[in-house]
């Protein structure tokens, strides 16, 4: 097997190599500051798919003594002499002198047979030093690929000058590029060359989207197990007997919350690091939805799930299965209030309770006799699925489609009145989910593998639309 395709990514000072290595190699670790020279040496990062590397791209520091190194060349260089056998004597040459230090870094990988990526900033303008720079890389490396990484009122002037020098010139945004930006770079660099770099380049195309493909499967999977477990989620505790049900509704309420708020936040981290977001920060913010808001929180449940008139229009297929919120048993045998409630309240019931984002206790007194066992959940709201697979669905693609190089903390903007996927099927679709949710609440408080499949299956259709 070859080895495997190797970028030095290169540029003046501060231009943005470090944010361009991070997104294209999928490493949020990676160190990105506003202060000049925070690369001092050469750091190599291998893109890995099925423990197979891919490609390895390295961070270079920025020149430094670009027009000292091209007039040094120049002056070295002779009638006869190769420019590539001259670098190399220059880096053997220079390779303890501290003036030289940055440029010796940049150009070992080079001269090794790294193909170039080099970085501008569209935002300042060009100067003279860097057309030394673009003159030393056009000598040093038989590939090479200019890279905008900020749009600005220079870019066509950076433009102008990066073509007479570089095979390929291309905008590319290191904090804004998703996967379909990233895939497109290395297309198009598969179209400008030949040989054994156009079948690398290939190959490494298809094993990324077979890999794009597999995480979202896997999403998929997530995210429908997250939202079996929880429909069919309950707890029974005993409490004892010249107990009033009433003392123990907080603290009961409360820990089934806490248990369906563990479940979505295990699946969302799962998530996260399935598209190596190990560093992601969360925050909240007052007047938008974030993803730390409470999953019980009224205002969370606006822009997601079901509007009122789709659950009226699903409330008789809803209404048998949206019952069982909280229930005092006796012996064993559960009054099942809430079951009878939701049948019997059919669309009318799903309307009712499309407001009632919490499980509750409220009602129950005077419904016990003998031993008792006070039972809450599964979540009685038939938009309650609904909420929380849009909520999920929205992360995903805030994740899936979020750089490395984005540092700052994840908010989810607010769109409109209704932004969650659900909302935009239509009824045969809406009809066709719902079954699936009362599919899984048949086995409760089993989660059956069967019914979670089918559910992935339309989880992963809704991902497919949202790409």
């Amino acid at each position: 097997m070859s080895p495997p395709i190797h970028f030095a990514v290169v540029a003046a000072v501060n231009r943005g190599k470090s944010s361009i290595v991070s997104t294209l190699a999928e490493n949020d670790s990676i160190r990105i500051s506003p202060s000049p020279g925070t690369t001092r040496e050469a750091r190599s990062y291998p893109v890995v798919v099925d423990d197979e590397t891919l490609f390895v791209l390295t961070d270079t520091p920025g020149f430094e003594r670009a027009r000292e190194l091209l007039a040094w060349i120049e002056r070295e260089r002779g009638p006869e002499g190769s420019p590539g056998s001259v670098l190399e004597r220059f880096v053997r040459e220079h390779r303890d002198d501290s003036g030289f230090r940055a440029e010796c870094e940049l150009l070992a990988p080079i001269l090794g047979g790294a193909a170039v990526l080099y970085v501008v900033d569209g935002a300042v303008p060009f100067r003279d030093h860097m057309r030394a720079e673009m003159e030393i890389l056009r000598w040093a490396a038989p590939l090479r690929v200019a890279l905008i990484n900020r749009r600005g009122e220079h870019l066509e002037g950076w433009k102008g000058e990066l073509r007479a020098h570089f095979q390929m010139v291309r905008e590319f945004d290191a904090q804004r590029v998703g996967f379909g930006e990233r895939i497109g770079l290395l297309r198009g660099l598969r179209e400008v060359n030949e040989g054994h770099w156009r079948e690398g380049l290939q190959r490494i195309v298809e094993a990324l989207e077979l890999d794009w493909k597999r995480r979202r499967r896997r999403s998929a999977r997530i995210i429908a197990d997250l939202v079996a477990k929880s429909i069919v989620h309950g707890l029974r505790v005993p409490i004892p007997s010249g107990d009033d049900p009433e003392d123990h509704q907080a603290r009961l309420t409360k820990r089934f919350h806490d248990d369906l708020r563990k479940l979505e936040e295990k699946a969302r981290v799962e998530i996260e690091a399935l598209y190596k977001h190990a560093r992601l920060e969360h925050a909240e913010a007052a007047d938008r939805p974030v993803w730390e808001e409470d999953l019980f929180d009224p205002a969370r449940w606006e822009p997601l799930g079901l509007a009122p008139r789709q659950l009226l229009a699903l409330g008789a297929t809803l209404g048998a299965v949206t019952g069982g919120a909280v229930d005092v048993a006796v012996g064993g045998a559960s009054f099942m209030l809430g079951a009878v409630l939701g049948a019997a309240m059919g669309a009318g019931g799903a309307l009712w309770r499309s407001g009632q984002p919490i499980a509750s206790v409220e009602g129950l007194r005077g419904l016990v006799r003998g031993d008792r066992l006070l039972r809450i959940g599964p979540h009685p709201n038939p938009n309650f699925p609904f909420v929380l697979l849009d909520a999920n669905l929205l992360h995903w693609t805030a994740i899936r489609e979020r750089a490395h190089a984005e540092r700052s903390t994840l908010v989810l903007e607010r769109a409109g009145e209704k932004e969650g996927p659900s909302s935009a099927l239509g009824a045969g679709e809406r009809k066709a989910l719902s079954k699936c949710f009362a599919g899984v609440r048949k086995r409760a408080p089993r989660v059956d593998p069967s019914a979670r499949d089918l559910l992935a299956e339309k989880v992963e259709g809704l991902m497919g639309r949202l790409e």
